[in-house]
């Protein structure tokens, strides 16, 4: 299972939606995901706000541990 707590934080930190973007994209890209799951959350986190960005990136690191997110 990777930590990825520094990414999440990157992406809690970005001053401005594009900064948030970049971030969670190099979230995904370093997660464990499968290729598939990858591709629909990038193509996702474009049409997100910012609050909304921040949610997904949490609820994106929990999801590898098998917990139910909402």
């Amino acid at each position: 299972m990777k930590d990825l707590t520094k990414e999440v934080q990157r992406v809690f930190d970005a001053s401005d939606r594009l900064q948030k973007i970049k971030a969670m994209t190099d979230l995904i890209n370093v997660s464990h995901a499968n290729k598939k799951t990858k591709i629909l959350s990038l193509q996702k986190i474009v049409h997100l706000s910012n609050e909304s960005l921040d949610r997904f990136a949490a609820n994106y690191m929990l999801s590898g541990e098998g917990m139910k997110v909402s």
